[in-house]
């Protein structure tokens, strides 16, 4: 008896093709024996943050290569103990789970490790469950940084903006810049570190980071404080601007101490929370000042005047009532 020989159809994969074009690799298609797959190397290949393999994902492809369903090849690169996978980790624990024996694949040209780190990347970014725009740009900082990409390819091989990869380029070396001063900067999240790194100003970066740190600042109100502080003239005005600011974070520390020990408040806290954001947003918002129409605000007057006359009407009714003015 002749035993039943599993079978997936396989099609071209557009995704692949453009990333192998990105870095100038060439490539031919083959059909290759899952016995000269080098597994070991195949599982470690960094494509991934967390695990490699996602159980649901690899159960979710069985089913489908079941039902006939036609996959996009894998792109495999000949190693010394065999071919290694470079883009399609799920594909293939499936169709072995499935019972599949060989496959059609693109096999590439050797590649220089940093070729190859942007291969993998970027393809496991593209299929399987593929990646949340952190972690895309996790492995966009890895090719600039370790593997010497201009931040352009970088940007074009994840999938993400420039402008992302730049914010986070600023942020960790404004970390760095801050502990070799002896500031713990661990606790402040990107944004506020990327806030920080654009005051060009030393000393005034130095005195935001520390206030931050002691006061547990949130990343909205030191990118506000920040921001005022870009557009500020001369050292003593900035010098003022952190120390309104510094008495101002005391000031909210010491009111959430006074109440810490009593019933909490969920409403009213909300509610203050929300009000001092709106303030803080319309006062300083506008690069450090203040919004005064609607364009600034990226409004038109035939598409949201009426919207946001009717909302501010409501509220500013509302608020009467509720302060008694």
């Amino acid at each position: 008896m002749i035993a039943d020989i599993k079978t997936v159809a396989w099609r071209s994969d557009p995704d692949a093709e453009t990333i192998l074009s990105l870095i100038g690799s060439t490539c031919c298609i083959e059909d290759v024996s899952f016995s000269d797959i080098d597994d070991a190397a195949s599982a470690n290949n960094c494509a991934r943050m967390g695990n490699p393999i996602n159980e649901e994902k690899v159960e979710e492809y069985e089913a489908s290569m079941r039902r006939g369903d036609v996959f996009p090849r894998m792109v495999f690169e000949k190693g010394k103990k065999g071919f290694v996978v470079l883009g399609g980790n799920q594909r293939y624990a499936a169709a072995k789970r499935y019972g599949v024996k060989q496959c059609s694949a693109y096999v590439v040209t050797p590649l220089t490790e940093n070729h190859r780190q942007a291969v993998i990347r970027s393809l496991n970014s593209r299929h399987g469950w593929g990646t949340d725009k952190t972690e895309r740009i996790d492995h966009a900082v890895y090719l600039v940084r370790v593997c010497g990409f201009l931040q352009d390819d970088a940007a074009k091989l994840m999938s993400v903006s420039t402008g992302g990869i730049s914010m986070r380029l600023r942020a960790e070396d404004t970390r760095q810049q801050l502990g070799a001063s002896g500031l713990n900067a661990n606790k402040l999240n990107m944004t506020a570190l990327y806030a920080i790194g654009r005051i060009k100003d030393e000393d005034t970066q130095k005195q935001i980071a520390k206030t931050a740190i002691a006061s547990d600042a949130t990343s909205e109100s030191i990118a506000a404080v920040a921001s005022q502080i870009e557009s500020a003239k001369g050292k003593a005005r900035k010098s003022e601007i952190v120390k309104e600011w510094a008495k101002e974070l005391a000031y909210k520390s010491k009111s959430n101490d006074s109440i810490a020990t009593v019933v909490k408040t969920p409403r009213r806290d909300k509610f203050m929370r929300r009000l001092n954001d709106m303030v803080n947003f319309l006062d300083r918002g506008n690069d450090g000042s203040g919004y005064s129409t609607m364009d600034e605000l990226q409004c038109s007057e035939i598409v949201d005047g009426d919207v946001i006359r009717l909302q501010a009407a409501k509220i500013i009714m509302r608020l009467k009532l509720i302060s008694g003015v």
